[in-house]
């Protein structure tokens, strides 16, 4: 099928992340605001089927119809072609049909993407309408990609993320010999990780100038935050529960966890400021990765291991140790001494 013309290279959506001075950048801002911002990378229709090239007036009602999907700036099909010449929107077997349609949004953001599952979803719908038979229709383009990416990584999320939240809490039972205080440390993780992830949505809409997050960025910070949680988790109760050995776990708590929290904290803060030397990549993606993992380490080093899990552990005592530590017992209470003097 030979429908691809040198007049129709489709320029990367990365251009967008060059340096504005950039050649590059500047033609295709240039395009964005000539013509619409999906100019950069349009959405593609293929009818497909035998005969389909011949059925003219079907395909040009079908044009008519895309061009009156929501969000669509403008349709190049075969109608824009002269009649005279070679058509490149028609293959040369006259077995398919192809319309560019151009977004008028960013073709990678969510709402360009939510359109064009949309309109995957109305085609046949349009093509009946318009008197097309005997065809099937593909949408292909950046947008296209993009979605089928995200829905292929979200219907294996979850199960991802259960055989993660598993193995870690498999692993917090193995080093602390304990079955309730792995639950609630990997609970505070995850509530860490969530809280980070609505903090970066708001920080990326403030100094990116977009609330939309590249959808495989949570996920790989998402398991990076809940795995040094863990490190962060086993260094800070393995500090309490030695302490406990000597004296009442609330003690213990005031005690180990202000010298644990030192610790985490100066750790945090330089592992945070790595992170964050992501942002000088002029990549979204790694500027996105950058201010969530910075944010993450940060809110996790300074405020659940030095707040919420040291409140956990006094909050939980013992019970928490249970069963491996079981044999340290509560240290007893010495009466209080009465002086000769009272007797």
């Amino acid at each position: 099928m030979d429908v691809i013309d040198e007049q129709w290279v489709v320029l990367q959506p990365l251009i967008g992340e060059m340096p504005r001075s950039s050649e590059v950048a500047r033609a295709g801002a240039a395009a964005a605001a000539g013509f619409a911002p999906g100019m950069l990378a349009p959405t593609e229709v293929l009818v497909i089927g035998p005969g389909a090239g011949s059925q003219a007036r079907a395909g040009n009602r079908l044009e008519s119809a895309l061009r009156r999907q929501p969000g669509v700036a403008s349709v190049v099909g075969p109608s824009v072609v002269p009649v005279s010449s070679p058509n490149p929107m028609i293959a040369r077997n006259r077995r398919a049909i192809r319309f560019a349609l151009v977004y008028d949004t960013d073709p990678l953001n969510a709402t360009a993407i939510g359109q064009v599952r949309a309109l995957a979803a109305r085609l046949p719908a349009l093509g009946r309408a318009a008197g097309l038979r005997g065809v099937r229709y593909e949408v292909g383009g950046q947008t296209a990609l993009t979605s089928d990416a995200i829905s292929a990584t979200a219907s294996d999320l979850w199960r991802v993320g259960l055989a993660i939240v598993l193995a870690t809490l498999l692993l917090l039972m193995l080093f602390l010999r304990a079955l309730l205080a792995p639950v609630y440390l990997l609970a505070a993780s995850v509530l860490a990780v969530l809280a980070t992830l609505g903090l970066t949505v708001v920080i990326c809409d403030a100094v990116l100038g977009s609330p939309d997050l590249v959808y495989f960025v949570p996920f790989a910070a998402g398991v990076l935050l809940v795995s040094l949680g863990s490190d962060y988790n086993v260094f800070v109760v393995g500090r309490i529960w030695e302490q406990a050995r000597s004296r009442p776990a609330r003690d213990a708590v005031a005690i180990a966890a202000p010298q644990a929290s030192r610790a985490i904290t100066t750790a945090g803060v330089a592992l945070a400021a790595s992170f964050a030397l992501l942002a000088v990549i002029p990549l979204e993606q790694f500027r996105q990765l950058a201010i969530i993992m910075a944010v993450g380490v940060m809110l996790d080093t300074v405020i659940v291991r030095s707040f919420l899990v040291p409140a956990l552990v006094a909050l939980t005592g013992r019970v928490g140790m249970w069963p491996g530590h079981q044999r340290v017992r509560e240290p007893a209470r010495r009466p209080p001494e009465f002086s000769d003097a009272g007797h």
